[in-house]
């Protein structure tokens, strides 16, 4: 899986082969440390540069929603200096995880002007630096390192470029002489870990591979081997790079359905797994980062809508519980009444001055003695009317705590919907989407505008007995299949006061499959916050008993006539509905 330097030699040939003479028509960056490059010579391409700590590389892509670019200063930099350049030569640098990518523009001046692009996919020390060819300083990068890190090489603006320190040999150039002193070097270590040391940017998977065809024991300690021993790995090891072009393969290794590493050679050590082989390492490592991908930059790029729902949930829960706290101490408001009334049946015992009286309750049986305070202030009957108005108060905020819970569990219901839709959403569309509920209930700073129902791209699903079922993305399309796409006779399905998808299942007139009603209440569950729970209760009811009243927010309705199943997701429902999906 990582980006070693057999990966970056086979991309770089692939480079070569599709980039060289085409040029530059525009340069995005969809996140901080993220450049994408839009290049024509007849064909148009597009060159994905990652830069950041936890996915750098450098490939082609197939698509780019060129909406989403961020106008970071590096990316305006990069138009500045790049935009209409013809890319003239892509390079690597002693086999290591180095990308040089050179073109020729022309400056303000309207002179020619030789500049590098220099990706180092290295991890969390990735960069990618713009150079002046001319003068070697750096223009600038995508990330700064400062003098004051001791651990890194400095990379800021206007200094001289120095490639990242290098103690290891290049595999398909080396002095074998060097080879083996430097393997020597490593006694009281493995031969695995002393090759490692030894050679460039190969990954331990990659090395585990590449003993195994050469019939080295890799475990076997370097004081173990004597100096013909020696000699004779590394001879091998040559052999082996020499022919590195003839033995590039770029697979996909995938177990259980998900995506588990990708390798530009065979590895026999992964034959359990399901292997995809493609053409080119461009469409190997864009398919193995596809999802991880599409939930990084949604993350990124909504990352505003994912604190802001965050927030408001936390905000409303918060409040929930106080205004719960308050109605509990408004259900102890007949006490008051009571001892008003008692102090009006006793007028005559009080006199002006008494801080408390004692008096039998007759609202209790067995009647009993209770003690009420009293303002020596006031008069008996004035005593009496300070409970009356405590109790009348109390009252009054109940019926008002009671609508204020009632709104703030829709609210809180309502928030985790959309948290929840966020968490599956898949493309841009489904997020602006959920961002433009947001916005028109006020949670998002904007000038409201009406929201018409329009067709959505749902999801739909079709049972072997001919039943189509769909499920809604998000509040909106759920609003959408609810209110104007089901009919009368289809039956609605949803958890049971727990946030998911709105799920129909188009009916024959009334009729359905059992089968179709088990997948549909599956299929809600597995689009609820309940997924892994046990025992969900699912509701299901025909359309014509599912309302939506006025004032209602996106994609809460009421409904009656139902009834309720109970469902417990199994791995392999999981498994079955994820492949539905995909």
């Amino acid at each position: 899986m990582p980006f070693d330097s057999i990966t970056t030699y086979a991309i770089i040939k692939e480079l070569n082969s599709k980039l060289k003479e085409s040029k530059v028509s525009k340069i995005y960056m969809p996140t901080k440390y993220e450049v994408v490059l839009h290049t024509f010579d007849g064909d148009k391409q597009m060159l994905l540069i990652n830069a950041g700590s936890s996915t750098p590389r450098v490939h082609f892509i197939e698509d780019y929603n060129a909406s989403m670019n961020e106008p970071y200063g590096f990316c305006m930099l990069l138009r500045k200096y790049l935009s209409g350049a013809v890319i003239t030569d892509i390079e690597g640098y002693e086999f290591d995880r180095i990308i040089k990518i050179r073109f020729e523009s022309i400056n303000l001046l309207g002179e020619y002007q030789n500049l590098t692009l220099t990706a180092e996919i290295m991890g969390r020390n990735s960069n990618l630096i713009l150079i002046d060819d001319e003068s070697g300083k750096i223009i600038d990068s995508i990330k700064h390192i400062r003098p004051d890190n001791p651990l890194m090489r400095e990379v800021i603006p206007k200094i001289d470029y120095e490639y990242p320190t290098k103690d290891r040999l290049n595999p398909l150039d080396f002095n074998e002489f060097v080879a083996a002193d430097n393997i020597k070097s490593n006694a009281g270590r493995t031969l695995k870990s002393a090759l490692m040391s030894t050679f460039n940017g190969i990954s331990p998977i990659i090395f585990s591979e590449i003993t195994s065809v050469l019939d080295i024991d890799n475990n076997a300690g370097v004081n173990e081997l004597s100096k013909e021993d020696i000699e004779n790995i590394i001879k091998r090891i040559r052999e082996y790079f020499s022919g590195l072009d003839e033995r590039l393969k770029y697979n996909l290794y995938r177990k259980d359905g998900n995506n588990k590493d990708y390798v530009c050679i065979d590895i026999s050590s992964y034959e359990d797994m399901e292997k995809m082989t493609f053409d080119t390492p461009s469409k190997m490592i864009d398919t193995y980062y596809h999802d991880i991908d599409r939930l990084n930059r949604l993350k990124v790029v909504y990352k505003d809508v994912y604190n802001l729902i965050n927030r408001s949930l936390a905000r409303e829960q918060h409040k929930l519980e106080l205004r719960r706290k308050d109605l509990e101490k408004a259900e102890g408001s007949e006490k008051y009444n009571i001892k008003g009334q008692l102090l009006l049946s006793n007028l005559h015992l009080i006199k002006k001055g008494d801080k408390s009286i004692t008096v039998q309750n007759f609202f209790k049986e067995p009647y009993e003695d209770i003690t009420i305070s009293l303002n020596p202030a006031l008069s008996p009957s004035e005593n009496a009317n300070k409970y009356f108005k405590k109790y009348t108060k109390l009252e009054n905020s109940k019926k008002h705590l009671e609508k204020l819970i009632k709104d703030g569990e829709e609210n809180v219901y309502f928030l985790e919907s959309q948290s929840l839709y966020l968490e599956r959403a898949k493309t841009y569309p489904e997020v602006e989407d959920i961002k433009s509920v947001m916005e028109e209930l006020g949670y998002i700073k904007k000038k409201k505008k009406k929201h018409n129902l329009k067709k959505v791209k749902k999801l739909k699903f079709t049972t072997s007995d001919g039943y189509e079922i769909y499920v809604g993305r998000n509040s909106l399309d759920n609003d959408y299949l609810t209110r104007k796409f089901a009919f009368k006779t289809d039956l609605w399905v949803h958890t049971k006061d727990i946030p998911s998808s709105h799920v129909i299942i188009r009916t024959n007139n009334g009729t359905y499959s059992n089968e179709a009603l088990e997948l549909a209440c599956k299929l809600c569950v597995y689009y609820s916050k309940a997924k892994n729970s046990s025992n969900v209760p699912v509701d299901y009811a025909y359309i014509k008993y599912v309302k939506k009243p006025s004032g209602m927010k996106e994609g809460k309705v009421i409904y009656t006539n139902n009834e309720t199943v109970e469902v417990t997701l199994s791995e392999d429902d999981i498994k079955m509905i994820d492949k539905l999906s995909s």
